[in-house]
C-alpha cells in the first residue's frame, strides 16, 4: 500500500477477483506475487456453474484495455504494425505521458524486456485472448531483482499514441505507466490474423547499464 501502483491495483474497483502465492527463496527472500481481474479467469472456481463459458462465435469489435515461449511455428501469419519503430514510437509516447504528469521519463528502452513482451504477444496471439499468464516468470527473467509490472492490450489501429491512450485512460495501466519506480521498459507489438494488434508492456527498476 506503501507504492503508489501497488497501492492503485489493490484499490481498483474493477477487480472482482484475487490469487496469492507466497514462497521463500534459497537467499531467504520471501517472494509474494498477487493478481487480480475483473472477470473469472476459471469460471468452475468461485460460484460458477460446473461447465464452461462457451467461446465467442466471433471476436467483438471493442478494443480492450509465464515463462511461455512461443515460436509461432503453428500459428497463422501475423505482422508488425507498419510505420516504423513501433517500440521507440511507444517508448517516446510514454515518455510524454510521463513528462506531462510530471513524472521523470524513463531511461532505457530495454531490449531484455521488449523479447519478453514479444513472447507473451506470441502467446495471447496463439490463443486469441489478452492475459498476465506467466507474468512472475516473466519478471524473474528480467533479472532486475526490484519492481516489475506489465500492461497488455488489444485493438485494430496498432497506432503507438493510440495504445499508450488506451492505457493512460484505464486505472490500473495508468498506474504503472506513471510509476516513478520504474525506469526501464519494454514494448512488443504484432497483429494477429483477425486483425487485431496484442501489445505488452513491461516495465523495471533496474540500475544496471541499458541494454
Amino acid at each position: 500500500m506503501d507504492s503508489e501502483g501497488h497501492r492503485a491495483n489493490i484499490l481498483n474497483g474493477e477487480y472482482k477477483h484475487v490469487g496469492f502465492a507466497v514462497e521463500q527463496g534459497p537467499s531467504g527472500k520471501w517472494f509474494a506475487t498477487a493478481m487480480f481481474t475483473a472477470s473469472n479467469p476459471h469460471p468452475n472456481v468461485c460460484g460458477g456453474d460446473n461447465e464452461p463459458e462457451p467461446a465467442p462465435e466471433a471476436p467483438t469489435e471493442d478494443p480492450y484495455s509465464g515463462d511461455y515461449s512461443h515460436d509461432g511455428s503453428d500459428d497463422a501469419p501475423t505482422e508488425t504494425p507498419e510505420g516504423g519503430d513501433i517500440n521507440q514510437q511507444l517508448f517516446d509516447a510514454h515518455n510524454q505521458a510521463r513528462e506531462k504528469n510530471g513524472v521523470q521519463p524513463f531511461t532505457c528502452l530495454n531490449s531484455k524486456l521488449s523479447s519478453l513482451s514479444m513472447n507473451h504477444v506470441d502467446y495471447e496471439i496463439s490463443i486469441g485472448d489478452i492475459n498476465h499468464d506467466g507474468f512472475s516468470g516473466r519478471c524473474e527473467q528480467a533479472g532486475n531483482n526490484g519492481a516489475c509490472a506489465e500492461n497488455t492490450l488489444y485493438n485494430y489501429d496498432g497506432d503507438a499514441h493510440g495504445m499508450t491512450t488506451q492505457w493512460m485512460n484505464s486505472e490500473g495501466h495508468r498506474a504503472n505507466i506513471l510509476n516513478s519506480a520504474y525506469n526501464n521498459v519494454g514494448f512488443a507489438v504484432k497483429k494477429a490474423s483477425d486483425g487485431r494488434y496484442y501489445a505488452t508492456a513491461m516495465f523495471t527498476q533496474d540500475e544496471r547499464p541499458c541494454e
